[in-house]
């Protein structure tokens, strides 16, 4: 029974890995092309486009970071997955 969760806990930890490093991807590569999906416009300055970057962009290269430390790191996988987990948690609620 441990191994079945230790490798759904792994399951989890990559399909956040994958989600989070394609959010990164759009805030930090592409960031006014993503924005504009949604009908939301930014004015192209620099410092708008910095702050799509350094906000959202950050906080999803930081949480896949630390995803795939979890995974790199089996003995951290726990640990790595509650602060994921608590992580979302307060952003869903702020949301």
């Amino acid at each position: 029974m441990h191994k079945a969760r230790l490798w759904f806990a792994r399951i989890i930890m990559a399909y956040a890995l994958l989600i989070f490093a394609f959010l990164a991807y759009l805030y930090i590569i592409e960031p006014l092309e993503h924005i504009a999906g949604f009908g939301i416009r930014a004015s192209g300055v620099p410092e708008s486009i910095n702050f799509l970057r350094a906000g959202p962009g950050a906080l999803f290269l930081g949480m896949a970071l630390f995803a795939a430390y979890g995974l790199a790191r089996p003995g951290q996988l726990h640990s790595c997955l509650w602060v994921l987990v608590i992580f979302n948690a307060c952003v869903v609620a702020v949301r």
